[in-house]
C-alpha cells in the first residue's frame, strides 16, 4: 500500500511539473513571437506572419508507449512567408533509459500515428542533450499545412528506444501578424484545407493585409 501511493505521489508531482513547465512555455511563446515580429516592425515593405506552436514531449505518447521517466517541453515559431521554423526544446535528458541518439520533427501523423522524418535537429542543427535551440526550413507549403493541423510530433530517439522514447504532437496556440495597411481586418485565405485535404498543389495563398501593428489571435 506505501508504494503504491508513493507511486501515485511520484506522478502526481511529475505532472505538476510537466503542467508548471508547459505553462512557462506558453507565456515565452507568446513573448518569443513577439519579439519576433517587434524586430521586424521597422521594416514596412515586410509582411511578418508568425505563428506560433507548443509541445510537451514524454514516453506516452509514443507509438507504442514507452516507460521512460523523462518528460520535456518544446516552443516553436514559424516565420510562415519565409518557411523558417525556430524552436528551443528543453527535456529532462538525465532521466532518459539510453543516451539521446538523435531528434526528429516527423510528418504528417496524428497523435496515434507515426510518421517519416522531415527535418533533422540533432545531430545536425543542434547537438545531443538538453536544451537545444536553432531553427529547420524552410517548410513547404504542405509541410506548413501539416504543421496547422497539428499532424508534425517532434521524437526524442535513444540507445534504449532507437524508435522515439519521448514524443509530443506539435500544437498550433498563437498567431502573430505584422501587416503594413490601416485595414485591420484579417482575410487570411490560408488554404490549409482543414478537412484534412492537403492541397498537394502547394497552394498556401495567405493574404497579408498590412497593419502597422500585430496582434495575437
Amino acid at each position: 500500500m506505501k508504494k503504491i501511493f508513493k507511486n501515485s505521489v511520484d506522478a502526481t508531482l511529475t505532472s505538476l511539473k510537466i503542467l508548471k513547465t508547459g505553462l512557462i512555455a506558453s507565456i515565452l511563446i507568446l513573448a518569443f513571437s513577439t519579439v519576433l515580429v517587434s524586430a521586424n516592425g521597422d521594416d514596412k515593405d515586410k509582411n511578418q506572419d508568425v505563428l506560433a506552436f507548443t509541445s510537451l514531449l514524454n514516453g506516452g505518447q509514443e507509438v507504442p508507449e514507452t516507460d521512460s521517466n523523462a518528460f520535456g517541453v518544446v516552443f516553436m515559431t514559424l516565420e510562415q512567408d519565409v518557411g523558417i521554423l525556430y524552436y528551443s526544446i528543453t527535456y529532462t535528458d538525465d532521466k532518459l533509459v539510453g543516451t539521446e541518439t538523435a531528434t526528429h520533427f516527423h510528418a504528417p501523423a496524428s497523435p496515434d500515428e507515426t510518421a517519416p522524418v522531415v527535418f533533422t535537429v540533432s545531430p545536425d542543427v543542434s547537438p545531443v542533450g538538453s536544451p537545444k535551440n536553432g531553427s529547420v526550413g524552410p517548410l513547404t507549403n504542405k509541410q506548413i499545412n501539416y504543421l496547422k493541423k497539428g499532424l508534425f510530433y517532434l521524437n526524442i530517439h535513444s540507445s534504449a528506444f532507437p524508435e522515439g522514447e519521448i514524443r509530443g504532437q506539435v500544437i498550433p496556440v498563437s498567431k502573430v501578424r505584422y501587416n503594413n495597411d490601416d485595414n485591420s481586418n484579417d482575410n487570411s485565405n490560408d488554404n490549409d484545407n482543414s478537412n484534412g485535404n492537403d492541397n498537394d498543389n502547394d497552394n498556401d495563398n495567405t493574404n497579408n493585409n498590412n497593419n502597422g501593428d500585430y496582434n495575437a489571435e
